[in-house]
């Protein structure tokens, strides 16, 4: 696959990460990541490199290409998924954003409206229920949503 390629399957469906294997592609996934990361459509695509093995001067090289996380056999396997969330949560909070307002962006609108009907079908559906059981169904309710 050719960089190009991969700058087009990116910009076409805007994927949540770009993971590239260390160990078979050699220069080219530097290559792709810093081609990638020049790009000022592209560039906001978090990268995830897996390593195979840890070499310092192999992740700082992925780090100077503009890589966001590097994964490697360091890390136990339950850090190694801890790690691949927070790549996931930050990249959907940093496209979320309108890039020069700061501003709540599309997606994060339409996350808020639906977390607001959810809320409010929740709280409908507790008001129906008898009056015993609705003190605390609705407190964890209310704590689940915001939470």
């Amino acid at each position: 696959m050719t960089r190009r390629v991969v700058a087009s399957i990116i910009l076409r469906g805007h994927p949540a990460f770009l993971f590239v294997d260390a160990g078979p592609e050699g220069d080219f996934g530097l290559d792709l990541v810093r081609s990638v990361k020049s790009d000022a459509f592209t560039a906001i695509i978090p990268t995830l490199i897996l390593c195979g093995q840890y070499e310092p001067s192999s992740v700082q090289a992925w780090f100077a290409a503009g890589a966001d996380e590097i994964l490697t056999d360091l890390f136990p396997r339950e850090e190694r998924r801890a790690r691949l969330e927070a790549l996931l949560i930050r990249s959907e909070r940093d496209v979320s954003v309108h890039p020069s307002t700061r501003l709540p962006g599309a997606p994060e609108i339409d996350r808020d409206i639906r977390k607001r009907l959810r809320l409010r079908g929740e709280l409908r559906g507790l008001l129906r229920r008898p009056r015993s059981s609705r003190s605390t169904t609705t407190a964890t309710a209310i704590t689940t949503a915001i939470g």
